[in-house]
């Protein structure tokens, strides 16, 4: 399935590969994410990640709408759920810390 998900040089890249030198889907995305997303592009966004800021007068929906399409760009950051919600919480005013602790 996976040549009809790919598209253009992602899938000329896939091609390229030596016959049997995947054998599995773990293998596949290793590779993928090593060719596609190097270490710097993880660092950096992984350093966005941590230091995300809730920007003045901003609503909590379009802050955590905003985090959500950081945590996409980079969805093998590698921190658990925790310290994700940690982020988010740490950076809120005092008015929407109590909006979200009133939800949760």
């Amino acid at each position: 399935m996976i040549p009809f998900a790919l598209k253009d040089s992602n899938k000329r890249w896939m091609y390229r590969l030596a016959a049997n030198f995947v054998t599995s889907w773990n293998d596949f995305a290793r590779f993928f994410l090593r060719n596609y997303f190097p270490n710097v592009k993880t660092v950096k966004l992984r350093n966005e990640i941590n230091q995300f800021a809730h920007l003045d007068k901003e609503s909590f929906w379009k802050y955590f709408g905003r985090f959500e399409t950081l945590l996409a760009q980079c969805p093998y950051h590698s921190l658990d759920q925790a310290r994700l919600c940690q982020i988010v919480y740490e950076e809120l005013d005092q008015q929407t810390r109590t909006m979200v602790e009133s939800m949760c």
